[in-house]
């Protein structure tokens, strides 16, 4: 299924659009929903929407509503306040929920949550807009939001926002905190994460 996404043909897409909607396998389906995001717009968004409203998949249904919202949200000029909240809110769910799966007896596992590359460049999107969103989480007595939201912030906008002299107030304590709560968590470790570069490395001017 790699090989189709990247071809353009109208055949591949009308091939893709049969497995997301006809497939029994809600994985199959997700992954060709998946390919089918990286189309032309005007193309991908009615499959997607029609996804979203009718698979009888949850996950699926999920996964077309996440793509949809990270759509609207990254081609937005100047979205709210409330808008990013809400929208980091539930991305932060997503990618959380994403982690876990149950095993064969019963019992529920949950990996390292991890954003993808387009979940990153939405963030980075919304710039030091998402700060106090993301700040939120810093706290949390859940550890997979809280690194998450770490790992958010290690992102390349908000590496430059960390190496600008002029960094704002509220994003040296958002800093600090993160880094605080990862000493916390990993004794002995430095925040890498914000900042990408190898404890004990030095960072070049």
């Amino acid at each position: 299924m790699q090989l189709l996404s990247y071809i353009g043909s109208a055949r591949i897409v009308d091939s893709l659009l049969v497995v997301s909607r006809d497939d029994p396998e809600p994985t199959l389906r997700k992954e060709a929903l998946r390919y089918i995001a990286a189309r032309p717009w005007d193309v991908a968004q009615p499959i997607l929407q029609r996804a979203a409203a009718a698979d009888p998949d949850p996950g699926v249904r999920e996964y077309a509503e996440q793509t949809l919202e990270g759509r609207l949200g990254r081609t937005m000029e100047s979205p709210s306040g409330n808008f990013i909240h809400d929208r980091i809110a539930r991305m932060l769910d997503y990618v959380v929920r994403r982690s876990e799966f149950s095993l064969p007896d019963g019992a529920r596992i949950r990996t390292v949550p991890l954003a993808d590359n387009v979940e990153i460049d939405e963030v980075k999107h919304y710039g030091d807009r998402a700060i106090p969103a993301l700040s939120e989480y810093l706290t949390s007595e859940d550890s997979s939001h809280k690194n998450l939201a770490m790992r958010f912030l290690g992102s390349y906008r908000y590496q430059r926002y960390h190496r600008t002299s002029g960094k704002s107030s509220a994003y040296r304590r958002l800093a600090s905190g993160a880094q605080d709560s990862l000493a916390m968590a990993c004794p002995g470790a430095r925040a890498a994460s914000l900042t990408d570069y190898p404890a004990g490395s030095k960072q070049r001017s």
